[in-house]
């Protein structure tokens, strides 16, 4: 609208794609012991690829020392490093070579890694806009994402500090009001962010992956976890291991060898033959006949 109002257009075609990511699960927590909650959430998160959201490079640097004690696989990113460190810790996240990035705003532009699994805030962003583009860095090969907000309204002034006595303070006072309205809102958090786009079609509960708030609603409807499914969970993380160890032999992502997608369905289904794996989703014949005997060999052992 914006567009088209500045450049004065007289009824232009306009084609609109929603704003919704319908597999990344939206979560706000006070933020009240904000180490230990990072470490909490991190632990439920094992071997997953995710990015986390700080403010400042202060807040960088002492999150990466504390979690890299920790036993985490972890590297920071901030525009205090040198070039030569950024495109490092850039390559060695993009390669699966590290699974958590901590990093200012400054990373994610031009980043593509598919497998981003979760996206943690540890700081409320400046804005709804600047939030919906970071947490759009999970969930793009389509799997189950998980984006955490840690909120505390300490936060909100360290924020106003820096723009207070700039040209656009007013603008920028109300895009954070904005971001600190969704994350003290009661209310379903994926239509909220959806009505700030101007979606408004958005229907609540139509989707199995929405938010904390919803989830509080149907508490009574979340499954327990069979011991089949707990089995097929734990071929995925054999799988997954085998699949990161060849990445590092070959020196590529490991998404490039096989998405989470079919490593999920390879635990689900347990192929036993060539003809079997050919039918698990993304896995034509050129990578059956590459990979083949070493999954089916996991498989077998699994079994």
């Amino acid at each position: 609208k914006d567009i088209v109002h500045i450049l004065h257009l007289e009824e232009p075609a306009v084609l609109v794609s929603s704003f919704n990511r319908k597999n990344i699960f939206l979560e706000v927590k006070q933020k009240t012991d904000g180490e230990t909650q990072v470490i909490d959430f991190l632990r439920e998160h094992k071997d997953e690829s995710g990015i986390i959201y700080c403010f400042s490079r202060k807040q960088v640097d002492t999150l990466y020392r504390l979690l890299s004690k920790k036993g985490f696989s972890v590297l920071p990113y901030h525009a205090g490093l040198t070039d030569e460190q950024r495109r490092k810790n850039q390559n060695a996240f993009s390669k699966g070579k590290v699974d958590i990035m901590v990093a200012t705003l400054a990373f994610g532009m031009g980043i593509n890694k598919p497998d981003v699994r979760f996206i943690l805030h540890y700081s409320i962003p400046k804005s709804i806009e600047q939030y919906y583009q970071e947490i759009g860095r999970a969930g793009r090969d389509g799997q189950n994402a998980h984006a955490l907000l840690l909120f505390n309204p300490s936060d909100i002034h360290k924020i106003r500090y820096f723009f207070e006595e700039s040209a656009n303070a007013t603008q920028a006072e109300f895009l954070l009001a904005q971001m600190v309205s969704y994350a003290q809102s009661t209310q379903c958090r994926r239509k909220t962010l959806l009505a700030y786009f101007g979606e408004m079609e958005f229907i609540q509960g139509e989707s199995n992956c929405c938010c904390d708030i919803c989830a509080l609603g149907l508490e009574k409807e979340i499954p327990t976890v069979s011991p089949a499914e707990t089995s097929d969970q734990n071929l995925t993380k054999a799988l997954k291991a085998w699949r990161r160890n060849l990445a590092d032999e070959l020196n590529i992502p490991p998404y490039v060898i096989f998405g989470d997608k079919t490593l999920a369905d390879l635990s689900k289904r347990k192929p036993h033959s060539i003809s079997q794996l050919c039918k698990c989703y993304g896995i034509g014949q050129v990578k059956a006949e590459r990979f083949g005997s070493a999954i089916l060999r996991i498989i077998n052992d699994w079994s």
